[in-house]
């Protein structure tokens, strides 16, 4: 492969003996084309949208420059997302390090991207790739509406307890005698222990 340079040198020369000495050289490429800078397409169609968007990515999340507003957060902030139950149900919420009174989070860059990856990442993916955000009632916190149904909780197999299998195991009262160390009032076999 054959390339092309300009080179610019400065010398200087001595009178006296003709010497001649390149004291700087530069490489000039003007010919070549300048590289272009490129963004990705999940910046681009974020940045349409006038309302906040978050959009995931594989190692990343996107804020659109109405969400980085909403949060009131800049360049090297940090922000972190947090599961929290609501009505059973554990959901996405996002605030900067002052919201949640943390020191957590990653850090938000020019582009406004955050660096998310791993188990956060794949948890926050069951809840979609493109969020809204809706306010809640402690500031600067926001919850994410994701574009997927939100995930049913597991039900745990190990605890199963039918209405029919409960029953009243006795009042506090009937415990006082053995409480207060005077087990002579009552006898343990008179107990059920049974669950």
């Amino acid at each position: 492969m054959i390339q092309t340079f300009k080179v610019l040198f400065t010398y200087e020369q001595d009178d006296e003996t003709g010497e001649v000495k390149v004291i700087d050289r530069k490489v000039i490429n003007d010919d070549l084309p300048k590289a272009k800078k490129t963004s990705s397409k999940a910046t681009k169609k974020a940045d349409e949208n006038p309302e906040p968007e978050l959009i995931l990515e594989d190692n990343k999340y996107v804020l659109n420059t109405a969400a980085v507003e909403l949060l009131g957060v800049e360049a090297d902030d940090r922000i972190d997302i947090k599961f929290e139950k609501k009505d059973k149900v554990r959901i996405p919420v996002i605030g900067c390090n002052t919201a949640f009174g943390t020191q957590g989070g990653n850090r938000l860059t020019k582009s406004n991207t955050v660096s998310y990856r791993g188990k956060n990442h794949d948890l926050l993916e069951e809840y979609g790739t493109v969020f809204s955000f809706k306010e809640t009632d402690k500031a600067g916190i926001f919850e994410l509406i994701g574009d997927q149904p939100l995930p049913v909780e597991k039900e745990d197999d190990n605890v199963k307890i039918e209405d029919e299998e409960v029953e009243e195991i006795g009042r506090p009262e009937d415990l006082v005698g053995i409480v207060d160390g005077d087990a002579t009032e009552a006898n343990a076999e008179d107990l059920d222990f049974n669950f």
